[in-house]
C-alpha cells in the first residue's frame, strides 16, 4: 500500500481479501462522534474529562483479555 490515505487502503484490503461490502462500509460524517462516544464510554475508564481515545488501550476497562494469534492474521 503504497497512499497515506486510510479511505485508499481500505478500498485495497476490500479487494485484495475480497471482503462484502455489506460487512465493512463508511459512516456518515454525522455518525462518527456518537460512534467514539460509544466506545469510549463502553471500553475505557475516563480518569479526566478531557480523555478521549488517544493511548485509549492504556485505559481499557477490566476485565479485558488478550489473544494471540498462533497464524498470521488477516
Amino acid at each position: 500500500m503504497e497512499s497515506l490515505s486510510v479511505g485508499l487502503e481500505i478500498e485495497e484490503l476490500i479487494k485484495k481479501f475480497s471482503i462484502n461490502r455489506k460487512a465493512l462500509f463508511e459512516v456518515r460524517k454525522d455518525q462518527w462522534k456518537t460512534i467514539l462516544d460509544h466506545i469510549e464510554k463502553h471500553f475505557l475508564k475516563k480518569t479526566h474529562r478531557t480523555q478521549d481515545l488517544h493511548w485509549g488501550w492504556n485505559r481499557l476497562q477490566e476485565p479485558y483479555y488478550a489473544l494471540r494469534f498462533i497464524e498470521q492474521p488477516l
